[in-house]
């Protein structure tokens, strides 16, 4: 959920998108279950059987030291270890270390590769750039890139008129936005830009990127796991029951990283939206709507915080930013949010 889930694609959503499951993945939150992990597992599994075959087949004196588990358990932390090191970076933005795998160039071309799938996906239902909303969200867009965090972003608009709760961007700078969320929220520009500054933040703290290398580096543990159990002469009825169990492990250590993102975008996202003068009251009161209409679903799978913890984290925060943005941005104070969203309180 075109690399770097760069915002909450759903997974009905990347359903409805028909771009590769690889791409998807990138696109934001869990990728759906596909046959082809199943495959290179079992693929694995069968690889450590025959192993183990061959080894059987030794000549008694060789055999204890080819099978030795230390050697090999060395080896592959030494592997594993080099891959992390070389590839663990600083995020200049955030300050925290990130395990990348993917050039720029990489990511600059899977996000070509789902911009063009999901543009001619939503083509019948973009909108033009004479519609109202569109040249809402622009002028948001235009305000939100004058942050320096954003001057290499090169946001680029696309309005999706369909009811959909979502709003993404793609790390080549990609906006896809959609009717849905911006009704949701009554066009109110606070809310909008809130809701794009998350979804910024989410590219310029490089998230897609961060979660497609720990989603191949899980995948990568997860068949050598399998072909460990094949070499330990594992029966193959014992791994058919395994394959099920191993994806929800797998699910459920990738989870929490998701929702560790989501909470570092929506107080990156929170600054932008204020240092834009935008009235930092509506992030919180975003996901009270969200609450109300969308409920939580995921459970322990679930990629994002929440809505209530999400609307108190926000709230916690508006203490840093509100009265400092407010006199800065020429506000004796910052109006009342429920003032502004009075169709929600009706």
């Amino acid at each position: 959920a075109g690399m770097l889930r760069f915002a909450p694609l759903t997974r009905a959503l990347r359903a409805q998108a028909g771009i590769p499951a690889r791409t998807a993945r990138a696109l934001h939150a869990s990728a759906p279950r596909q046959l082809h992990p199943i495959l290179v597992r079992l693929g694995a599994f069968g690889i450590g059987r025959i192993t183990r075959f061959v080894l059987d087949k030794l000549p008694p004196g060789v055999r204890p030291h080819v099978t030795n588990p230390w050697l090999w358990s060395t080896l592959a932390a030494v592997l594993f270890g080099s891959e992390l090191a070389s590839n663990t970076h600083i995020n200049p933005i955030t300050g925290r270390r990130q395990f990348l795998l993917f050039s720029p160039e990489d990511i600059q071309g899977i996000a070509d590769e789902a911009e063009a799938g999901l543009r001619e996906q939503y083509l019948p239902d973009l909108a033009s750039p004479w519609q109202a909303n569109y040249r809402l969200a622009r002028r948001v867009l235009d305000r939100l890139q004058k942050n320096p965090a954003c001057f290499n972003l090169n946001l680029r608009l696309y309005y999706v008129n369909l009811p959909i709760l979502n709003a993404f961007v793609l790390p080549n700078g990609a906006v896809f936005l959609f009717d849905g969320i911006v009704k949701m929220v009554d066009e109110n520009e606070d809310a909008l830009a809130c809701i794009l500054a998350h979804e910024a933040c989410h590219v310029v703290a490089r998230h897609g990127e961060e979660k497609l290398a720990r989603e191949v580096l899980s995948e990568s543990l997860m068949t050598l796991f399998h072909a460990l159990l094949g070499l330990i002469g594992l029966p193959a009825g014992a791994e058919l029951a395994a394959l099920p169990s191993a994806s929800l492990v797998n699910e459920a250590v990738l989870a929490p990283h998701g929702r560790e993102q989501e909470r570092e975008a929506d107080k990156l996202g929170l600054y932008m939206a204020t240092e834009a003068c935008y009235n930092p009251r509506a992030a919180p009161l975003i996901w009270k709507r969200f609450r109300e209409i969308a409920p939580d679903t995921d459970g322990f799978f679930a990629t994002h915080p929440p809505h209530e913890e999400r609307e108190a984290y926000l709230t916690q925060l508006l203490a840093d930013v509100i009265d400092s943005s407010a006199k800065r941005c020429g506000q004796s104070h910052w109006p009342s949010f429920a003032a502004i969203f009075q169709n929600w309180i009706k």
